[in-house]
């Protein structure tokens, strides 16, 4: 079953488009059948089934004696791992044969199973947990809104069943039926809470991938625009001036700048994304060579926003850390910093952002200073959170965090200093190596 005929059956079950707000992004959130598909995942769910159903067939009919128990309904059910070996379905776990097969599996399973077993049994303390437990089961198996159509389908069908088949049944008292009312309840809407918070975390993560595309799109555009007139003027230069090897060569520079722009963005994009992998050794750096290398290499869109920079080194220091995360530190602290600056929308002048190097006896620090926008108490507590941002036109939320795992995994502290209109400063703290 396909994420578009999952939308459209909910769609049509609950009047989706009568929903706004909150609860409308909820059910916009892609719907998957097949939550963390792998094959792998759906072969062990067979073995699974497989060996899990005669051994609970042993264990409630030999061992631990049950009111019910019934070997043929088991072995139906075991059969039906068979269908999750088979490699047209577990080969390729998103497709819409593999989503059928699974969708269908799971409400014979566990709504349909487990319901007929309460039942048969009279609710009896073994199947009333099992009931509660197989609630949880289903929403974490699959997306919430199937849970709920497969839970109140099955269990409606099985009290059909139940009744028109006239199975045994034992006797429950009205108070205990209840009392197992108010636990089914609470089981069952723990479960849809809980289903409903994936799908959140979901939707969450598809926004995020889809708001780095976009910022990635936005980095590019721009050079990709200017790479295409400078390579049009360089072919016009070679057109009309055949004598002008001046033009045509700095033309030519041009471009490998706007070039090594697009290398910059798309390295700091990807080393940004690597929260919890770092590259490179631990190697004794320098903090002044590795600011000044930093800033060597920053693409900055205008000569202006370079020369508002100013350089102050109090003095060296030596400390261990990874050289290329920590020169994207810097880039990031300066890219930061620079938008800032711009938001403010007034003229830059050297020294509008400053960058210090200084130590003591017992640690070394580098500091980032902008006169920028400056942010309030709220925002500047959430600016190390991953996709946080406070510019989510330009910013994906991972530059800051990035700066926080490569600066403590070299002993070090990174702090933020802000008011609102009174621009920032980002300090880092550094073991003396």
């Amino acid at each position: 079953m396909s994420e578009s005929l999952l939308q459209k059956i909910f769609g049509r079950a609950v009047g989706q488009r009568a929903f706004a707000g909150p609860i409308n992004r909820l059910i916009d959130t892609p719907a998957l059948a097949v939550l963390q598909p792998s094959a792998a995942r759906l072969r062990w769910m067979g073995v699974f089934m497989m060996v899990g159903h005669p051994l609970f067939a042993w264990t409630w009919g030999e061992w631990l004696p049950q009111p019910y128990e019934d070997w043929r309904l088991r072995a139906v059910m075991a059969a039906m791992g068979l269908l999750f070996l088979i490699p047209r379905v577990s080969s390729a776990p998103s497709s819409k044969l593999s989503a059928t097969v699974y969708l269908t599996v799971l409400w014979f399973q566990l709504p349909v199973l487990f319901s007929w077993m309460y039942l048969c049994n009279g609710g009896n303390a073994v199947w009333l947990a099992s009931l509660c437990a197989m609630f949880l089961i289903y929403y974490q198996l699959t997306d919430w809104r199937v849970a709920t159509i497969g839970l109140t389908t099955g269990g409606l069908l099985t009290w059909l069943m139940f009744n028109i088949a006239g199975a045994a049944r034992l006797a429950m008292p009205e108070e205990q039926a209840q009392t197992h009312a108010v636990v089914i309840a609470f089981s069952w809407g723990s479960a849809w809470w809980f289903g409903m918070g994936t799908s959140s975390a979901r939707r969450a993560q598809w926004q995020q991938t889809m708001a780095s595309m976009r910022i990635m799109a936005h980095e590019l555009r721009t050079p990709l625009a200017t790479i295409t007139l400078l390579t049009d003027a360089a072919r016009g230069q070679g057109q009309h001036h055949a004598h002008s090897e001046g033009i045509r060569e700095r033309l030519l520079v041009r471009l490998q700048r706007v070039v090594n722009h697009i290398h910059w963005h798309l390295n700091t994009q990807v080393n940004n994304a690597r929260l919890m992998s770092l590259d490179g050794p631990l190697v004794a750096l320098s903090a002044e060579q590795l600011v000044r290398k930093a800033l060597a290499e920053f693409p900055y869109p205008t000569a202006r926003q370079r020369e508002c920079i100013q350089v102050v080194i109090d003095q060296d220091f030596m400390f261990c850390g990874t050289q290329r995360p920590f020169e994207q530190v810097l880039g990031n602290l300066v890219k930061n910093a620079l938008t800032a600056l711009a938001d403010n929308g007034r003229m830059l002048s050297h020294g509008d952002l400053r960058i210090a190097v200084g130590c003591d006896p017992s640690k070394g620090w580098i500091s980032v200073t902008d006169q920028g926008t400056g942010m309030d108490e709220k925002l500047r507590l959430k600016i190390f959170e991953p996709f946080f941002s406070t510019n989510t036109s330009t910013g994906h939320g991972l530059g800051l965090p990035f700066c926080k795992v490569v600066v403590e995994a070299a002993r070090g502290t990174i702090q933020v200093k802000s008011q609102k209109g009174q621009g920032t400063t980002v300090l880092i703290e550094l073991p003396i190596a």
